[in-house]
């Protein structure tokens, strides 16, 4: 590390901990919500309940993000105060001492890591960051410090319920919630402008890991689409970006002269999504946003699920992601690769099959169509009021 990275790190150091105080000291002024935005990428899940909050809330909505080129750091909405805390101590030190009333977040596993509880009486509501469902991609126990959970559907609460049975565990307010970015979604489903380009445009969108198709079959499945004249965008996860960077390089290098590929780093947008006509992926939520928000198919690379919690078959539930898979789309085995183009355009003609099956789905599966911001926020206004009927004032640090 050079001499200006290690003078830039203690700057930012000193900044997030100058914002921590701060934050602390407005938390206690009065009852407040907080909201904490791991960086960027989170928006889409958060931003659609404090845009419907801001409008009607009587207390202060604060604002805190690890991540200091986060929009609302920029350009602040109008009643949320945004502080920037970092990823480290200060971080750690703000969750262990706010005084906050409500703490809604997306980062699941609370009380399990570094992220611990307040010594300080705090309602940790969870917003999902995911339609997936909750026993096999997360860890056990992801959910079990939180006092409330915002469902996405009726798939989460019978998971949550049943995982609370089964291990014995005091009943969490569940929520009916919905799922912002399937709303946004919803909302734009406009095309977007080729610029005269008429090729057919293949979004490539996998979850992230070991068992990734990024990870395992991607330079192929890339070289299989170009050579079959498709227009082929790559969309990393984000924790793919933070833990294999060289990986994303290696495709950049490898395909970035061909006219016809497109690497979209960018995960708080949704452009890459509205311009696709197919997307491919394997066990990613994403998958689940681009068909029930867009009526349109999905090729699935059938490689290993990703399975963070071992005891995931305890429940006796076969997850969503599992579930859904053959009603908006087909599955191709990855040592089948190069039959992709084939797979892909008999969806493409079968596309008005696929989209009675979505339409079905999202009825079934997903709270508040459309409206989830506003209900978010209903239900949070409504904690909030509940609070304040225990409330005392905590002296102000």
């Amino acid at each position: 590390m050079t001499g200006s990275n290690v003078l830039r790190g203690w700057k930012k150091s000193i900044q997030a901990w100058k914002n921590v105080k701060r934050y602390l000291r407005e938390a206690a002024r009065e009852p407040s919500i907080t909201f904490f935005s791991e960086g960027q990428p989170y928006h889409p899940f958060l931003h659609p309940v404090i845009s419907n909050l801001r409008q009607t809330a009587e207390s202060p909505i604060l604002y805190i993000t690890s991540d200091e080129n986060d929009s609302y750091l920029l350009t602040p909405p109008q009643n949320v105060q945004p502080f920037f805390i970092g990823k480290g101590a200060p971080m750690i030190y703000l969750f262990t001492n706010t005084n906050t009333r409500l703490m809604i977040m997306t980062m699941p596993d609370l009380n399990k890591f570094h992220i611990k509880k307040s010594v300080h009486p705090v309602h940790y509501v969870y917003i999902f960051h995911s339609i997936v469902s909750t026993h096999m991609v997360y860890r056990q126990g992801a959910f079990d410090h939180f006092d409330s959970v915002l469902c996405v559907g009726p798939h989460h609460k019978a998971e949550i319920r049943a995982a609370e049975i089964l291990r014995g565990l005091p009943e969490k307010n569940l929520i009916n919630h919905g799922y912002g970015p399937l709303d946004t979604l919803l909302k734009n489903d406009a095309p977007i402008a080729r610029n005269g380009n008429k090729k057919t445009n293949i979004l490539i969108a996998p979850s992230w890991g070991t068992h990734s198709i990024i990870e395992t079959v991607g330079e192929k499945l890339v070289s299989t689409l170009l050579a079959a004249n498709f227009v082929v965008t790559v969309r990393p996860h984000p924790r793919t970006r933070q833990i294999n960077p060289d990986l994303i390089s290696q495709l950049s290098t490898q395909f970035g002269s061909n006219k016809s590929f497109r690497l979209d780093t960018d995960t708080s947008h949704f452009d890459s999504l509205l311009t696709a006509d197919l997307m491919v992926s394997d066990w990613s939520g994403a998958a689940l946003e681009f068909s029930l928000g867009l009526q349109k198919p999905v090729l699935f690379i059938d490689v290993p699920a990703k399975v963070n919690n071992p005891s995931w078959q305890d429940l006796n539930i076969i997850p969503l992601e599992d579930n859904y898979r053959s009603q908006v789309g087909e599955i191709l085995s990855p040592e089948h690769i190069d039959l992709a183009p084939e797979y892909a355009a008999r969806l493409l003609s079968n596309r008005g099959n696929f989209a009675r099956n979505i339409e079905m789905l999202r009825k079934t599966h997903i709270y508040n169509l459309g409206k989830s911001g506003s209900e978010g926020a209903r239900t949070i206004q409504g904690m909030l009021q509940d609070s304040l009927k225990t409330y005392v004032k905590p002296p102000v640090p």
